[in-house]
């Protein structure tokens, strides 16, 4: 199942970087930003949540910057305030004042950093298992041994990334069709992205801060 409403593509340039987004719908602003699994990106996570929400809002469906059609240059020394800083941008060059956030995982941290920076420009904050959130469970999870392993070893393939998305991604993952992991596969393996991986596995003090889950 996909989106069946009529998205519309645009890119513009946020802080000299290149932001694809897509956009349906109108009304009050809803930001959906989506996770940081290998091959992400903002319609590739949405596609099943668009319909519904374009029908009360203008659904704005950014990739974030490293993932999908955006620049794939992330400053890894502070990479939420850089998040936050260019989806910011991004409502600032589309005329929004106030937006309401929808962050899955990866993007609930950029989401949790916005509204930190810039509790003005936030309406609404819903978020699904949001990064940079420390818990009691034990770490690192299979789960994200999965997704931080994902450009480790013998390096990405398409049966390490059906395995992380099948297994521990979804809650049920037969669901998921064969050409969105052949879509997400082809995205993972950009050269630009294998040479900079925008999510890794955290070392040093981050290790023990109990803030990497992605």
């Amino acid at each position: 199942m996909s989106s069946t409403t009529t998205l519309t593509e645009h890119t513009v340039i946020v802080g000299g970087q290149r932001i694809f987004y897509a956009e349906a719908g109108t009304g009050p602003a809803v930001v959906l930003l989506h996770g940081g699994g290998p091959g992400a990106s903002g319609v590739s996570n949405y596609s099943r949540n668009i319909d519904a929400l374009a029908a009360h809002f203008r659904v704005i469906v950014p990739d974030m910057p490293g993932y999908g059609r955006s620049a794939k240059k992330l400053d890894q020394s502070d990479p939420f305030g850089g998040l936050a800083a260019a989806i910011r941008g991004l409502v600032d060059v589309l005329g929004i004042d106030t937006a309401h956030l929808i962050g899955n995982s990866y993007g609930g941290a950029a989401a949790l950093r916005l509204a930190l920076d810039a509790p003005q420009r936030v309406g609404r904050l819903i978020l699904m298992g949001p990064g940079g959130i420390g818990t009691t469970r034990g770490r690192p999870t299979a789960g994200l041994n999965s997704l931080f392993g994902y450009y480790g070893g013998d390096g990405p393939s398409r049966a390490k990334l059906e395995a992380f998305i099948r297994t521990y991604l979804v809650y049920d993952g037969a669901s998921v069709p064969d050409h969105l992991i052949d879509l997400r596969y082809q995205a993972s393996i950009d050269p630009d992205v294998v040479a900079n991986p925008p999510l890794r596995r955290p070392s040093g003090p981050e290790l023990f801060s109990g803030s990497f889950d992605f």
